[in-house]
C-alpha cells in the first residue's frame, strides 16, 4: 500500500517524519513547546498515535474486498 500511496503523495521538505530521517529535532521543538507553554502556568495535553503497527496488522486484500463490497 505505501508503495501505490508513494506514487501519488508527496512528502513536503518540510516534513519532520520521512523515511531515513531523525525526530530529534521534532522531538526537541516539542520539548521546549511544552516547557514554554508550563513555565506560563498552563497545561498541556498531547496524543501520540503509532500508525505504523496499524499497517502492519492489515489483512489489506481482505480490506479491500470488503471496501469494495460496499
Amino acid at each position: 500500500l505505501l508503495t501505490y500511496l508513494k506514487l501519488y503523495i508527496s512528502v513536503s521538505k518540510t516534513q519532520w517524519f520521512r523515511e531515513g530521517y531523525s525526530t530529534d529535532i521534532c522531538t526537541d521543538v516539542l520539548r521546549e513547546t511544552v516547557n514554554a507553554f508550563c513555565d506560563n502556568g498552563s497545561y498541556v495535553i498531547t496524543c501520540f498515535v503509532d500508525l505504523s503497527k496499524a499497517f502492519d496488522t492489515v489483512h489489506f486484500l481482505k480490506l479491500f474486498s470488503e471496501l469494495d463490497e460496499s
